[in-house]
């Protein structure tokens, strides 16, 4: 059973974290991007069958598509209305469908039942709020992966909540407890290309915990990868020059930026 809307933190208070999530998704900041790329090019999705939970208006499963060429991307949401404005977008790649997942609803199997290879979490389990919600909806992805199927998560990386770091697109503090405790708010100002913030808050979930929850949910592996720009760099050679162009021309020296010094991101891999 997929978590009720009262547990995930978009539908408790949609109308705050709504536009803020919708001006995120439709343009990619260029830290992302490059966590975006490293992902995929960890996992080897070409001609394989996709699964992006939480794909809210149909954004990440279309970089899914254009990046990693794969046989199908089935995105799935549970809010209906992000489902229906994904399907406007991208209603011309047939090679990209979407559902929305109720209370209480299976994940949809996209062709005659075939177990999905690969599911993706991107920036989605922070926006959950209660233990139990993250849970199920480890459990409901694990029972329509294959066998070794893999779940990738990618979120901020709790280390790099230190007050001495300064990021240029992510600008993120410690909750009011003043540590990274799981199920607590912390609040988050992204930068975008074109200069505007957008301010919005997450959950912290420790990878203790997490670890827990997949293991108790069908995965039988949990590994790590603390991801900062240098190792990210080596995996996507070819984004090396365009980041370094950004930033020259934002007058920003790209030899001296924290995103090098510390983990802004974090990839969790779990095996079925």
């Amino acid at each position: 059973m997929l978590a009720k809307r009262k547990d995930l933190v978009s539908y408790i208070e949609w109308g705050k974290n709504f536009e803020c999530y919708r001006r995120i998704s439709e343009d990619i900041l260029d830290s992302d991007a490059i966590a975006y790329n490293t992902l995929y090019g960890l996992l080897n999705m070409k001609g394989k069958l996709i699964l992006d939970f939480g794909c809210f208006q149909g954004d990440s499963s279309f970089r899914i598509l254009i990046s990693t060429k794969p046989s199908l991307v089935v995105g799935v949401d549970i809010d209906y209305k992000s489902i229906k404005e994904a399907e406007k977008k991208y209603h011309k790649y047939k090679k990209l469908v979407f559902y929305s997942i109720g209370e209480g609803q299976a994940i949809p199997l996209a062709i005659h039942d075939n177990k999905f290879d690969v599911a993706l979490m991107t920036f989605v389990h922070p926006t959950i709020s209660k233990i139990k919600a993250l849970e199920e909806c480890f459990f409901s992805i694990s029972q329509v992966l294959k066998k070794n199927g893999i779940l990738a998560l990618l979120s901020l990386n709790s280390k790099s909540f230190n007050k001495g770091y300064s990021f240029y697109n992510y600008n993120h503090r410690l909750p009011a407890c003043g540590y990274f405790k799981d199920g607590k708010k912390f609040w988050n100002t992204l930068r975008k290309s074109n200069g505007d913030t957008i301010s919005f808050f997450d959950f912290c979930w420790e990878n203790s915990t997490l670890k827990k929850l997949l293991l108790s949910s069908g995965f039988s592996d949990v590994s790590y990868i603390d991801l900062k720009f240098p190792n990210s760099l080596r995996i996507n050679s070819l984004l090396t020059k365009s980041f370094r162009k950004v930033y020259e021309e934002r007058g920003i020296d790209f030899s001296n930026r924290d995103e090098f010094k510390a983990p802004l991101y974090q990839i969790i891999l779990a095996m079925k």
